[in-house]
């Protein structure tokens, strides 16, 4: 083996270390963006162990070594071809919560891609940019550019839609996607035109990555972090609102006089309550889900206390071995006795459920209350308490929720927890 191919082997093997790390680190983020980073540093890791590969079964004559080139190749175009795909996943996961974007453009770059994966394959079989010499050397035509027009021009398509939305863009997120492009310009052109014979698109892709993470992802877990905190505030306290307060503490003064003893429960229910409300402020962690499910049965037996035969509930939570995050449930239990069944003439049930699946954990809650038209939203606090809920279940555990209701019927909301998320 020359010099020349231990250097790039090396080269090639010590970036899956970094690459390592960055999946690693990726790995925790639940938005889309996130997920699309973690799979692009997959495929770069992908690539840069069949490059190694590649030139490791270079000049082996056998059999064996034939096929392993060949299969080499292929997983190192097909991650060069995917990770630009996925690239674009990750441009329009950037820029689509800021501002609508057509995903036709995407499309036609997964299309460029797909044809210019085919013309590989069909370039084993037809050699028409390069081929293997009799000592299974890999060999370039004068053909071979053919293999890095579609990239390159799917490159500048999403070059093109970065400069278009670039205005809605963050300032460092949009300087570190022009220094992606440029850095992959620049390495293309170094491979195209004055060393063919040595590949560092993956090599430079590493460092890409590391310019993504640090300048994008990094700030991007910030971001998440804060506005979670802030979700945790904005629930927290539509849950303790003035009417809720007032209603609960005029309860425990009329029962002072009539029942003592009961008065003492509600007030010891009532700071439960109010300690579990804030508590969720500072915990950033997912907590047990016996322990949201106890903070719920301390608030149902305030509302319980307030509108008595009107209010039943029925829990049926045999599923209980996971976690969620604080604040989580109640707000929907809160939604189904006050839009739901304090509504209703005559009060209603809201029945509580805990299931498990093969792949997730679910939280049922339903009443059968007034409902309401799924496409209209009947209160404004309603629908925050809700979009807090479904966003901070999706950022802490990539979890979703779901609300079914039907006028005259009830509502119904499931909350689906994966289990692997929830360790």
């Amino acid at each position: 083996m020359t010099t020349e191919y231990t250097i790039v082997i090396t080269l090639h093997l010590f970036c899956l270390l970094p690459s390592l790390i960055l999946l690693a680190a990726a790995r925790g983020g639940a938005n889309r963006q996130a997920r699309m980073f973690a799979l692009m540093v997959a495929l770069n890791m992908l690539g840069l162990a069949a490059e190694a590969g590649a030139w490791l079964s270079d000049g082996f004559t056998s059999a064996s070594g034939r096929y392993v080139s060949i299969i080499t190749n292929l997983c190192s175009f097909f991650a060069g071809y995917s990770l630009i795909g996925v690239f674009g996943e990750y441009l329009y996961a950037s820029i689509n919560p800021r501002v609508a974007i057509s995903r036709r453009v995407f499309r036609f770059v997964w299309g460029c891609m797909l044809l210019g994966f085919a013309l590989v394959i069909v370039n084993e079989f037809t050699g028409i940019y390069s081929y293997y010499d009799e000592n299974n050397v890999y060999m370039m035509r004068d053909t071979f550019f053919i293999a890095h027009i579609l990239p390159l021009f799917a490159l500048l398509i999403l070059l093109r839609v970065t400069m278009h939305y670039g205005q809605w863009l963050p300032r460092r997120q949009l300087l570190a996607l022009r220094w992606y492009f440029v850095l992959m310009f620049f390495y293309s052109s170094i491979f195209l035109f004055i060393v063919p014979d040595l590949p560092l698109h993956f090599i430079a892709g590493t460092l890409n990555l590391t310019i993504l993470y640090v300048y994008i992802q990094m700030d991007d877990a910030k971001e998440r972090e804060l506005a979670l905190a802030e979700s945790r505030a904005a629930v927290m306290l539509s849950q303790i609102g003035p009417h809720f307060l007032q209603n609960a503490l005029t309860g425990i003064g009329s029962l002072c006089q009539i029942d003592p003893q009961k008065a003492r429960r509600a007030t010891v229910h009532f700071a439960r309550y109010l300690r579990g409300n804030m508590d969720s402020l500072t915990n950033k962690n997912l907590i047990p889900f016996s322990e949201e499910l106890e903070h719920v049965t301390h608030y149902l037996w305030l509302e319980s206390m307030r509108f008595e035969e009107k209010l039943c509930v029925q829990t049926d939570v045999p599923a209980q071995d996971f976690s969620i995050p604080p604040l989580t449930l109640q707000p929907l239990v809160e939604n189904a006795v006050r839009h739901g069944i304090t509504k209703k003439d005559g009060g209603g049930t809201v029945t509580i459920r805990s299931e498990e699946t093969e792949n997730t954990w679910r939280v049922i809650v339903a009443d059968d209350g007034v409902g309401f038209v799924s496409s209209t939203v009947p209160d404004g606090h309603r629908h925050v308490g809700i979009a807090n809920v479904r966003n901070r279940i999706a950022a802490l555990c990539g979890g979703s929720l779901k609300i079914d209701s039907q006028p005259g019927s009830g509502t119904t909301a499931v909350l689906e927890i994966p289990k692997n998320r929830t360790s």
